[in-house]
């Protein structure tokens, strides 16, 4: 219990110094996005016992929203500005920390390409081992008719593991995010965040959205 406790404070210590850092984005563009995302099933990807859940809706969160690599800083901004309002902080990673990557195929062929990666020791798909970490509102989804899946991608090389994995015929894509920092951390009982994250996650230039887990 002690090696624990001693990890989450390490954890919080952490993150706390990654959203410290986050800078505050002006001259946000304001252009409004469609939302037609629909939920694939999730089920097998969203398996945490009753125990994790428990601990989970006890925990503080900040959200992390996960975009395609190619997406420009001005719709990033404006997509943090549209759900979580203009006071609030937020910082873009070129390199997000846990959602690196993301599968994105046609329906025929994504169980085969999902299977590949599952395979793969260097590769995790959907939500993780450690879910006291971060999980992902909804890490499969169908959108514009093709599905996408959250990845991760070990960070020892993480170009060259990318470039195996393309190589090989998979088409994986890489990513990038921002970090939301409120002027709190929320939890779930905080219906005005959550509800901010469920939008967000539905709108069509948004991948994923994360909750980052700060401290018990």
């Amino acid at each position: 219990m002690k090696k624990k406790l001693i990890f989450l404070v390490l954890i919080f210590i952490f993150l706390s110094g990654v959203i410290s850092g986050c800078i505050e984005n002006n001259n946000q563009d304001t252009e409004k996005f469609p939302s037609d995302n629909q939920t694939v099933n999730v089920s097998e990807l969203n398996s945490l016992t009753e125990e994790e859940t428990e601990m989970l809706d006890k925990m503080l969160w900040v959200p992390e929203i996960i975009f395609d690599g190619n997406t420009s800083d001005s719709v990033i901004n404006a997509t943090a500005e549209k759900y979580f309002g203009e006071n609030s902080l937020w910082k873009i990673r070129d390199e997000p920390v846990y959602v690196n990557s993301y599968l994105k195929s046609d329906k025929d062929h994504f169980e085969g390409y999902k299977a590949d990666l599952q395979n793969d020791s260097l590769v995790e798909i959907g939500n993780p081992a450690l879910p006291w970490l971060y999980t992902i509102v909804e890490p499969e989804k169908a959108i514009d008719g093709d599905i996408i899946l959250a990845t991760y991608i070990s960070r020892e090389n993480i170009s060259e593991e990318f470039n195996r994995i393309t190589d090989s015929g998979i088409p994986i894509k890489r990513t990038k995010s921002a970090i939301i920092s409120t002027s709190y951390a929320a939890n779930n009982s905080d219906s005005k965040m959550t509800t901010a994250v469920d939008e967000c996650n539905r709108d069509d230039t948004v991948l994923f959205v994360l909750k980052i887990y700060l401290k018990c």
